[in-house]
């Protein structure tokens, strides 16, 4: 079972893609399959409109895109194969969701950031604290959350509700600048409207 997952960090992108559903991981590999039959192509075509100095230097950066990403998908196999739905991150996951509902905003946040020290990559989990932290008026450190999650790998399936929550901040972000704007942009009184308090 190792050898099968060892053999895709041979392929760029492909580890991020089998591994962990990554769609991220399926431009390079996309990418690279393309680069690989345009060498061939030209290399073992009829006619080769290249020079061979150009054609060696293609294989060249073939090769060494391709050793880079082995390296580094080789280096990165351990967060690949790592299940992030284990059990007591689940059970975590679900108490602090739970403190939220109760409205329980300091529990929530000191199980949510638990669970992030295990689970840094975890969007779900940066939502949540996000949303903790607009429910106790820490406007900026829930954006920074956000803004976390949306840099994320896995960040593509929880977009919608990335972009919901950043809205939300601000929307109320407007409204706090409307309010204290809102005194100096009155219209000054009338000489008729004091005469009429006056009387």
């Amino acid at each position: 079972m190792r050898g099968g997952k060892i053999i895709t960090c041979c392929w760029p992108g492909l580890s991020r893609l089998w591994l962990r559903g990554d769609v991220g991981g399926l431009l390079p590999a996309v990418a690279f399959a393309v680069g690989i039959n345009c060498a061939l192509w030209l290399s073992f075509g009829r006619n080769n409109p290249l020079g061979w100095g150009l054609l060696a230097t293609i294989w060249l950066a073939l090769i060494t895109v391709w050793g880079v990403s082995t390296w580094r998908s080789f280096r990165r196999l351990p967060e690949f194969c790592r299940n992030t739905s284990r059990p007591e991150a689940e059970g975590l996951f679900i108490q602090a969701q739970a403190e939220y509902l109760k409205g329980r905003w300091f529990e929530a946040e000191a199980l949510a950031r638990q669970l992030l020290r295990q689970e840094p990559r975890d969007v779900e989990a940066q939502l949540l604290l996000a949303s903790v932290y607009r429910r106790m008026t820490r406007f900026t450190e829930a954006k920074q959350r956000l803004q976390a999650a949306s840099r994320s790998a896995e960040s593509a399936r929880w977009t919608w509700e990335i972009s919901a929550e950043l809205e939300i901040l601000d929307r109320i972000a407007q409204e706090q600048t409307e309010d204290a704007s809102g005194p100096l942009e009155r219209a000054p009184i009338t000489p008729q409207e004091v005469r009429a308090k006056a009387a």
